[in-house]
């Protein structure tokens, strides 16, 4: 390829990203499809201290990108935490904090929480049988 030629490819190639960028899509790139599956849950955190891992439990209800966790003390309101969709499952941001919520099989999904980037503990999201 001449150089010229080379110079206007390189050039478009450099467009196409510019727009992709200002229009909030990555050329090729496909969307994230998978969601986490509708339904009842018990939601569970592990959180790292000095001392070692402190879970957390309660009752969840997946409907459509959010979340509901229920609070275990009574008559305390259900707390709607919204889901980003991705390819492995999804994952929830709440105050600084990044759950993350990778398919497992057999309906449940697990995965790392960080906190301003760094890995405080995990958190796994099981489904609840009646």
């Amino acid at each position: 390829m001449s150089k010229a030629k080379n110079t206007i490819v390189l050039g478009l190639a450099g467009l196409t990203a510019a727009a992709s960028v200002l229009v909030g899509t990555t050329a090729g790139a496909p969307e994230a499809a998978a969601q986490v599956a509708a339904g009842d849950y018990t939601y569970t955190t592990f959180t790292q201290t000095q001392v070692g891992s402190v879970p957390s439990s309660s009752r969840a209800v997946v409907r459509g990108n959010t979340l509901l966790s229920y609070p275990t003390i009574p008559f305390g309101k259900p707390i709607p935490m919204h889901i980003y969709p991705t390819a492995q499952g999804g994952y929830i941001e709440m105050h600084g904090t990044r759950f993350v919520l990778n398919r497992q099989g057999h309906g449940r999904y697990a995965g790392p929480a960080y906190m301003d980037g760094k890995l405080i503990g995990r958190n796994t999201l099981v489904p609840r049988h009646r």
